[in-house]
């Protein structure tokens, strides 16, 4: 009995030793990988202005919407990235994504009239957080008057501003 205990726990002890520096050197090399990627998608390195050196430099605003899409940048990962820094430089980070193209399917949440034509948007990202906000014309979309609350709507457009937990975006154009 006592040697059937003692060379179990012997056994555990070398599996143990073997399979936990396996374990903690497989999920260092996937932190690794992620923040490779993160990099890419947080430094911008995949907009239109400063591309990865092995991917061409493309001339339209919709080749880098493809890229962002490829690397899959949506409001919710530009505001994880904000609160990913310190609070000191979370302005500075917000500020970096002033002019990235997006093309996001967003989920209508409100319309707020400013005038006869002009409404302010709200929509949502996965049918919850972050707000998205923009500027848009009754007469350029008619659709307006009639969308009814979580009907999702393709976004193109580019970022404004990013601010707390909300993304405004500028020169957008909306797919029903």
């Amino acid at each position: 009995m006592f040697w059937d205990e003692l060379i179990i726990g012997i056994a555990v002890t070398i599996i143990g030793g073997v399979v936990t520096p396996l374990i903690l050197w497989g999920i260092k090399k996937l932190k690794r990988s992620k923040k490779v990627k993160e990099n890419l998608i947080l430094n911008h390195e995949i907009s239109s202005k400063k591309l990865p050196k092995n991917i061409e430099k493309k001339s339209s605003k919709d080749d880098s919407m493809e890229l962002l899409e490829k690397f899959k940048v949506n409001p919710r990962a530009i505001i994880d990235s904000v609160y990913a820094v310190a609070p000191f430089l979370r302005t500075e980070k917000e500020a970096s994504f002033k002019g990235v193209n997006v093309k996001w399917k967003l989920s209508f949440v409100s319309v707020l009239r400013n005038s006869s034509d002009k409404v302010r948007l709200a929509f949502v990202w996965d049918d919850s957080y972050p707000w998205v906000y923009f500027d848009s014309y009754i007469t350029e979309y008619p659709e307006l008057k009639i969308i009814n609350e979580g009907t999702q709507v393709l976004v193109k457009g580019e970022i404004n501003k990013v601010d707390g937990h909300n993304i405004e975006l500028e020169n957008v154009r909306l797919k029903f």
